[in-house]
């Protein structure tokens, strides 16, 4: 009896990690803070992201660093090579853009 109990109390606590471990969109994983409305130096990221309240933007400076990498998902099952691009004339055509290189990205690997 005590075996079945832990049993069922392991797959409970399984079941309440599981939503943890999926990757979705993270502003603060952008370098972003999330606002009502972006500053002057600031770019709203598209998606919908997990940190933010349900009508703020994920503001991204812009002013501080170019664009280094595109991102094209934050989905774990998405990450590698695949996943980043360089930038067109310094602005992301798809994606999300970082000021970080892609080599340095876990998104990219």
């Amino acid at each position: 009896m005590k075996f079945l109990q832990i049993i069922a109390a392991a797959a409970l606590l399984a079941h309440l990690f599981v939503p943890c471990a999926v990757a979705g969109e993270n502003c603060a994983m952008l370098g972003g803070t999330c606002k009502d409305a972006c500053g002057r130096n600031e770019a709203a990221e598209g998606g919908a992201f997990d940190d933010c309240g349900e009508k703020q933007d994920c503001c991204v400076s812009r002013a501080a660093e170019e664009t280094q990498c595109c991102v094209l998902s934050f989905e774990q099952k998405n990450y590698g090579l695949l996943n980043c691009t360089a930038p067109e004339l310094g602005k992301c055509a798809k994606g999300s853009a970082s000021a970080v290189p892609c080599t340095k990205l876990i998104f990219c690997k």
